[in-house]
């Protein structure tokens, strides 16, 4: 019965006819770009939604394959984690898309060439000049992290970038942003290497820092939003609560220690 309703199952999913005929290279790779894009349609944003949806952005070197596999598996598997909190759940920022204003926190899905690619550059600067925090995910093993001569060794590539970016000033210092990303911790997550359980377990760690993450932009949010007219504890008179209530004095050998105490 369970084969029956596997088979009727899979009949209902969409399928890409390829010819026995048709097979060669540029067909594979055809059918490759198809299955690549219907597995990203849900994770990827798009233009029309990421300005006011996506608060956690993915920004990867997309003609990396290895960063595309990564990235896609770590939208998928914390997918579930933000079902009550859906505008929390990360999302692959497209190459051509430039970093949205709702965005609160980023990671960064880091494969050698990754530091200079345009899109990535350009979007990891964007993110350190609005105070966000970027989160790096080392998707290769033998990832190469930047030293503190970054900026000089690659002022040739990175200087094209400025003036991709309308900066004719040539403002290299910008990109000191970049090797500053490091100072986080990051979190390993090698598709390729990992278990199925090894990478549950990273992307849990990496929920928890979002998690973290996004609770404290709440916080100062609240904090900043909140407005003078409300009083606050410090504002009352002694004895009183913010909804003017009178506060009962504690009696004798009652204050806060004492329940300290007790609870030793």
């Amino acid at each position: 019965m369970c084969r029956i309703r596997g088979m009727f199952w899979l009949s209902t999913l969409q399928g890409i006819p390829v010819l026995q005929a048709e097979v060669n290279d540029a067909t594979i790779a055809n059918v490759a770009s198809e299955i690549v894009g219907m597995a990203a349609s849900h994770q990827v944003a798009t233009t029309a939604t990421a300005q006011t949806v996506v608060r956690t952005a993915v920004i990867l070197d997309t003609s990396n394959w290895e960063a595309m596999a990564a990235a896609m598996v770590v939208v998928r598997m914390l997918a579930p984690r933000f079902m009550l909190e859906p505008t929390d759940a990360p999302l692959i920022i497209p190459a051509s898309m430039s970093l949205p204003d709702a965005v609160t926190y980023v990671l960064f899905i880091c494969t050698n060439g990754a530091l200079v690619a345009e899109p990535c550059v350009r979007t990891i600067v964007a993110a350190k000049e609005r105070g966000l925090p970027v989160l790096p995910i080392i998707a290769e093993d033998n990832f190469l992290f930047p030293s503190k001569n970054f900026v000089d060794v690659n002022r040739h590539v990175l200087s094209q970038i400025l003036r991709s970016m309308g900066d004719h000033e040539n403002n290299i210092e910008r990109f000191a942003a970049i090797p500053a990303i490091f100072n986080t911790i990051g979190v390993t997550f090698n598709v390729k290497m990992e278990s199925e359980l090894g990478l549950k377990i990273r992307s849990e760690e990496i929920h928890e820092r979002i998690r973290m993450a996004t609770t404290r932009v709440v916080y100062h949010q609240a904090e900043s939003g909140r407005s003078r007219d409300s009083p606050t504890m410090a504002d009352l008179p002694s004895g009183s609560s913010a909804d003017g209530k009178v506060l009962q004095d504690l009696p004798s050998g009652n204050s806060t220690s004492s329940f300290a105490s007790a609870g030793e």
